[in-house]
């Protein structure tokens, strides 16, 4: 890719400007240029390492952390143990060292799609050693109404006509908590009439506003719970 022959050349001589000159020539041939301390590259790159095949980012940590220097990284890695969740022992990871946090950002939307009609395995795994916590909220925190929302949708159907179930499983107990002296969980408010129009699962729970009373469906009707 480079005219080595130059840049030997000039190193040979000492001439170390010579030999970045003949280099950084050869970059703006092949659509490589640097630009204010970037490097700007127009077109497409292919790395390739068997098993390793990734790009690297390093640079120091904040100094209150130490300084160290740090890596950040995305590439493409196989192992035996990645299909244990039903994916593929394939995977495109992007990763960080252990000192620092990893973040996707954007100003508008961050998608994460799992998305393989041809296959049927289209789906998105969030795992984690500890905690998995989902935060919404604004910088003023409540300036005004944040919702964490999950919806399984028909990309044919949008809006209110929507009618995909949700299903949240835990292997054990599911725990629904709210702030132990700021909130509660609340369950969905709907008149008699509404109620009556549902054709729900046996289990069921709604708070009937007609009433002010809570209601369970027990597979043929709805009883008050209090």
């Amino acid at each position: 890719m480079y005219s080595f022959e130059k840049v030997l050349a000039s190193l040979e001589h000492g001439n170390l400007d010579a030999a970045l000159r003949a280099m950084i020539s050869e970059l703006e041939m092949d659509n490589i240029a640097p630009n204010g301390g970037a490097m700007q590259i127009e077109g497409v790159v292919i790395g390739y390492k068997d098993n390793a095949t990734s790009m690297r980012c390093k640079g120091p940590q904040h100094p209150s952390e130490g300084s160290a220097d740090v890596q950040s990284y995305s590439g493409i890695f196989y192992n035996d143990i990645y299909d244990r969740n039903g994916g593929l022992k394939t995977r495109f990871i992007v990763g960080a060292n252990a000192e620092m946090d990893l973040e996707l950002q954007s100003p508008n939307t961050v998608k994460i799609s799992g998305v393989d009609s041809a296959f049927n395995i289209g789906k998105v795994i969030i795992g984690s050693d500890t905690d998995v916590v989902f935060n919404v909220r604004t910088d003023s925190d409540t300036s005004s109404l944040c919702q964490l929302t999950i919806d399984r949708i028909d990309t044919g159907t949008k809006g209110d006509a929507n009618t995909s179930d949700v299903n949240v499983k835990a292997t054990k107990y599911l725990h629904l908590n709210a702030s132990v002296t700021l909130g509660t969980a609340v369950v969905s408010s709907l008149t008699s009439t509404q109620i009556s129009a549902l054709t729900p699962p046996a289990g069921a729970i709604v708070f009937n506003s007609s009433t002010s009373k809570h209601q369970g469906f027990d597979g043929a009707i709805w009883n008050d719970l209090y």
